[in-house]
């Protein structure tokens, strides 16, 4: 399953994108990158950098990264059990989400 945004570009309003963004001088690696924009995008947060390095290094410790792919940066394919841990970390850092559990 992909999961698709909603462009919010007025020209391509009808369209959806993939996620996106960029990297910031706090994301250690590209995957740090991933999984802070990952966050951001699709829980609409912005975590801790203590969390973004838990999660991480759980996704390569737990081998939840099913494929990883180099072209113009590097691409990282997880699937529901990889968003199903990085939801469960979150709750460390914003409990309220603990009701949607």
């Amino acid at each position: 399953m992909i999961i698709l945004g909603k462009s919010n570009v007025p020209k391509r309003s009808h369209s959806f994108e993939s996620f996106g963004g960029r990297y910031e001088k706090e994301d250690a690696t590209t995957l740090h990158t991933a999984v802070r924009e990952t966050i951001e995008e699709f829980f609409n947060l912005k975590p801790s950098n203590t969390t973004v390095n838990k999660i991480a290094e759980g996704l390569r410790k737990n081998k939840l990264i099913l494929r990883q792919y180099e072209l113009h940066g590097m691409s990282y394919l997880i699937n529901f059990a990889g968003l199903n841990f990085i939801f469960a970390n979150l709750i460390g850092e914003f409990p309220e989400l603990a009701k949607f559990n």
